[in-house]
């Protein structure tokens, strides 16, 4: 039966998906207290809980980032640019020049892409077991993800990171960490 991707990828529900609690309750138990949501608005703040959060009128891609960061970013593009890309690297910037000191990111499993590829090769990675059900801005949790979601882990307690999220998902290291022996 004929399909239309958008049907199966995108839910024309609504734009906005906030993270259920399953999820920020690891996150928090791996690096703590957020201090910095960049991407978010008051609804989503029932449950992430930040010190300080930026919104879509404040547009966090351009304020400074600090400490340690929740970051869901917006799926879709602006000007035909990915925005996971755009906002995932912008932490991997503000992680490499020391102010982000620990970050959760999640984003959906994009194998194939190079911005997904590019943060698969260097940074800690949780597959998520089971797809995903995001709150709905009517405060419903049957917003499904349609695709599998990653989370990626800044910091530098990978066995923390590791340990807290085995539950959830299976946990990747990256590249340069996989011990060859491993693979016989």
């Amino acid at each position: 039966v004929y399909q239309p991707m958008a049907a199966t990828v995108y839910s024309p529900r609504s734009v906005e998906y906030y993270t259920p609690v399953e999820i920020l309750e690891p996150a928090e138990a791996t690096i703590g207290a957020f201090d910095l949501d960049p991407a978010s608005c008051p609804e989503a703040q029932e449950n992430v809980r930040a010190a300080r959060y930026f919104t879509q009128d404040e547009d966090g891609l351009t304020r400074p980032w600090y400490g340690r960061v929740w970051l869901n970013p917006p799926y879709g593009k602006t000007n035909g640019r990915s925005n996971q890309e755009a906002w995932s690297q912008r932490l991997v910037s503000e992680y490499q020049a020391g102010h982000v000191t620990g970050a959760i990111l999640l984003v959906k499993a994009a194998l194939g892409y190079k911005w997904f590829e590019e943060l698969f090769s260097d940074w800690p990675v949780c597959f998520v077991r089971s797809r995903l059900s995001f709150i709905l801005e009517s405060g419903d949790d049957d917003g499904q993800s349609k695709q599998g979601t990653a989370l990626f882990y800044f910091g530098d307690d990978f066995a923390k990171f590791a340990q807290v999220f085995r539950a959830i998902g299976r946990i990747i290291p990256p590249e340069d960490q996989l011990d060859i022996t491993m693979f016989g």
